[in-house]
Order: C-alpha cells, then structure tokens, then sequence
C-alpha cells in the first residue's frame, strides 16, 4: 500500500495573460553557476524582493530580503537550487542556479 501526503497550493486570485508580462519579465541573476553571490538585476531597485532558496528536494533553506542586489549562496553544498523571487508588486520569478 502507498501511503503518500499530497500538497495542493491555490490562490483566491485569477491569473490573467498580462499578469505574466511585465516587471518579472526583467529580472535576470548572474553569474551560473556561482561560488558565493547571486547578483539580482531589474530595471527597478533590486533591494525591494523577497526571495526563497529551495533544494530540489522542496525544501526551503532560506527566506530574506535582497540585499545590496546579492544573496550570498557560500554556505551551500555544491549542487542544483531554485532561486524564486517576488518583487513588491507580488510579481514572481524562479531561476535554477548552480553552486560550485
């Protein structure tokens, strides 16, 4: 018998086509893969994003702030992470990055 949890995520909101252009469209890291930092570019001020670590294996490993347009990814083991940011105006993008 298997015997599993299933985890479903909703939203109260409709997503509209326009809903995925725009400012999220415009953010963009660097360097990949990295050894310490991954840089945040936007044509908007960086400072103001929320941003997630996760493994891919779903687990969160750090929840911040950016800060100064960097996250310092040092004290992570060599490997593949997914990197979501969320700008103030709730826009959402996730990149995979490598860590050295």
């Amino acid at each position: 018998m298997l015997n599993a949890t299933i985890w479903l995520a909703t939203s109260s909101s409709n997503l509209d086509a326009n809903d995925l252009s725009g400012a999220s469209d415009n953010i963009s890291i660097y360097p990949n893969p990295t050894s310490d930092y991954v840089y945040i570019t936007n044509t908007n001020d960086s400072n103001n994003y929320q941003y997630t670590v996760t493994d891919f294996l779903g687990r969160n490993l750090e929840t911040g702030f950016v800060n100064s347009g960097r996250i310092n990814v040092e004290k992570y083991g060599s490997g593949n992470y997914i990197l979501t940011v969320k700008s103030a105006s709730n826009m959402i993008k996730s990149f995979k990055f490598i860590k050295k």
